[in-house]
């Protein structure tokens, strides 16, 4: 099931957050900044529960399987790229890897999508790291890259590209 984010789930988005980071990055980050991230567990913890209670919060959907809580998530906004102010933007969207490839990615997505056009925009995009799989989901519902816009970050020690997915419309 797919809704929209309450306070009350901020303990479960920050599980997720860490534990969907280490599946996803593997291979992409180094290990020892992988293995260290339970540690940072309070601070998303913290961000999680500020960013709900926030104006932006509506923008938040959660993942939801009846077994076991809150499995995935996503956030959408405004946009924080000066290059992409007049487009919405996916800042989030993490699934557990046992539930990825049920539909739950997109539906999130949509979801976040819908928030967006609620909010005036037409088109969206979003920051991936280079080399992760998540590019050719973003790919499969309707983005394009965009190689120009790439970005070099520093995570955990190594020096991380990141790469701009883009949609010209938000319906997918």
């Amino acid at each position: 099931m797919i809704r929209a984010a309450r306070s009350d789930d901020a303990p479960e988005i920050a599980n997720v957050h860490v534990n969907a980071w280490r599946e996803a990055y593997k291979g992409l980050l180094p290990d020892g900044f992988l293995d260290g991230l339970p540690l940072s567990y309070k601070r998303r913890l913290a961000m999680w529960q500020e960013m709900i209670g926030s104006p932006e919060g509506h923008g938040i959907f959660v993942a939801e399987s009846e077994k076991h809580g809150v499995i995935g998530f996503a956030s959408v906004g405004p946009p924080r790229d000066d290059e992409f102010k007049t487009s919405g933007e996916l800042t989030t969207l993490y699934l557990l890897k046992a539930y990825q490839k049920r539909g739950l990615g997109a539906a999130l997505m949509k979801a976040g999508f819908a928030a967006l056009q609620r909010d005036g925009y037409a088109s969206a995009y979003c920051w991936v790291l280079g080399g992760n799989d998540t590019i050719d989901f973003y790919k499969h519902n309707g983005a394009r890259l965009l190689p120009e816009s790439e970005k070099v970050e520093e995570i955990g020690g190594a020096k991380a590209p990141h790469l701009v997915c883009f949609w010209d419309s938000l319906q997918i």
